[in-house]
C-alpha cells in the first residue's frame, strides 16, 4: 500500500462537507443519529472508496508506483527497448551418440527433438557428428516457455527424431534458464535503465542495459575493460548463482548486435571470482528472553538469507553486519566461528554456502 496521496478519500471529511454543506444551504444541523446522515455517510463511504481508486489510478501516471498494463504503458514511450521480457524458454546441452564411427559427418536436423516426460527439448542450429567422432555436444531449448521443475544432467535421455547411427543421448549440463514473463519490479528498474542505454560508443549502461534486456536470468552486471577493446561482462543469477553455459552464450549472441556493441569491441560474457564462505555461529540470550528458540531461530535464518542473497559484485563481507542481526533480534552473545571480514575485489563475489545456528548456555550463568 502506498502512502503517497494524490486524492484525498478520507470517509469522515467527506461525511463531515455534506453535513456542513447541508447546514449552509438549509440551515438545519443534523444529528448524528438521523435518517440523512445517515443516507449522507452512506454516500459518503462510496465516495471514498471511489477516489481511493482514483488516487491508485493517479499514482500509476509514476514510474514509481506504475503496476501491469500501466507499467508497460510506461515502457512503450521508448519503443522495443521498453517492451517487458517475456517468458524464457530453459536450456541444456545434449550429448549425442552414435554406435560406431563412420567415414562422412552424421547430422542432427535442426527442430530434432528430445524429451523428458512430456517436456520437449528442440536444437535451434544444426547438430554435426563429424567423420572419425562417436559424439557431439548440442545446445536444445524447452519447447515450453517458463520455469521448469529441476532437471538434474542424464535425466533427458529420449530421442523422439532418431537421427542415422543413433546410438544413446543424455543431457550434459542441468537444465537451467527457463523464467515466467518479468515482473513488474525488475521491469520498472529496467526501464530506469533505459535512457542511458542511448549510445553504442561502448557506454557501461549500454552494455548492462543490453545483458538484462538479453536474460530475465540476470540480477547484477559488472563491466570491466583491462585493455582498449576488450569487454569482460560478468553475469551473476538470482541468489548469486552462476548462469549456465547455455544462457551466457545466448547473451552474448544478443550483446554482440551491432545495436548494442561498438564495431570495434571484442566482448565475453564471464562469470565473477566467487568467493565462498559459511557461516557458523553459537549464541546465547538472556536470562529474561521470552521468545522461543525456534521463533528466535526462525527468524534470525529468514534475515541471514536475505543478507547473503542481496550481495553485490565488489561488495566486502563484514561480519558486523551479521552480528548486528542476531543483536537485532535480542541475543545476548554472538561466537562467530572461524568467520572473519573478507575483502572483495571489484570482480569477486562473496557466496554463502551455508548457515549454522546453535543455541549454547551462557558461561557465565
Amino acid at each position: 500500500m502506498n502512502d503517497l496521496i494524490l486524492i484525498e478519500s478520507d470517509a469522515k471529511e467527506i461525511l463531515d462537507d455534506a453535513l456542513s454543506f447541508h447546514e449552509e444551504i438549509t440551515g438545519e444541523r443534523l444529528p448524528i443519529s438521523s435518517e440523512i446522515t445517515f443516507i449522507y455517510s452512506t454516500v459518503a463511504a462510496m465516495l471514498s472508496q471511489t477516489k481511493a481508486e482514483m488516487n491508485q489510478v493517479a499514482l500509476g501516471n509514476y514510474l514509481k508506483f506504475a503496476k501491469g498494463s500501466r507499467l508497460d504503458l510506461k515502457g512503450d514511450l521508448f519503443g522495443t527497448r521498453g517492451d517487458r521480457l517475456g517468458a524464457n524458454r530453459a536450456r541444456t546441452t545434449m550429448r549425442c551418440h552414435i554406435s560406431s564411427i563412420v567415414e562422412r559427418d552424421v547430422i542432427i536436423p535442426v527442430g530434432s527433438r528430445f524429451s523428458k516426460g512430456e517436456l520437449i527439448f528442440k536444437n535451434e542450429k544444426i547438430g554435426i557428428i563429424e567423420s572419425g567422432s562417436l559424439f557431439a555436444d548440442i545446445p536444445v531449448v524447452a519447447e515450453k516457455e517458463g520455469e521448469l521443475d529441476e532437471i538434474l544432467i542424464g535425466e533427458i535421455k529420449i530421442s523422439i527424431d532418431r537421427y542415422d547411427y543413433f546410438q544413446n543421448c543424455e543431457n550434459i549440463t542441468p537444465v537451467t534458464g527457463g523464467a515466467d514473463i518479468e515482473n513488474d519490479e525488475r521491469y520498472r528498474e529496467r526501464i530506469r535503465e533505459i535512457p542511458e542505454s542511448f549510445t553504442t560508443a561502448g557506454s557501461e549502461y549500454s552494455y548492462i542495459f543490453g545483458v538484462k534486456k538479453a536474460s530475465s536470468l540476470v540480477e547484477q552486471v559488472a563491466i570491466h575493460s583491462p585493455i582498449p577493446n576488450i569487454i569482460n561482462i560478468y553475469v551473476v543469477g538470482e541468489d548469486i548463482e552462476k548462469l549456465s553455459i547455455e544462457e551466457k552464450t545466448k547473451i552474448l549472441s544478443e550483446v554482440n548486435s551491432i545495436k548494442i556493441r561498438p564495431l570495434g569491441d571484442k566482448v565475453n560474457i564471464l562469470d565473477p571470482t566467487f568467493v565462498n564462505y559459511d557461516i557458523d555461529v553459537e549464541y546465547t540470550t538472556y536470562d529474561d528472553f521470552i521468545i522461543t528458540k525456534k521463533v528466535l531461530e526462525d527468524n534470525i535464518i529468514k534475515k541471514l538469507k536475505s543478507f547473503t542473497s542481496n550481495f553485490k559484485i565488489g561488495e566486502d563481507l563484514n561480519i558486523q553486519d551479521i552480528i548486528k542481526i542476531f543483536k537485532d533480534e535480542g541475543v545476548k552473545r554472538v561466537n562467530l566461528k572461524l568467520l572473519k571480514d573478507i575483502k572483495i575485489s571489484e570482480l569477486e563475489i562473496a557466496k554463502c554456502n551455508s548457515i549454522s545456528i546453535k543455541y549454547v548456555l551462557d558461561e557465565e550463568e
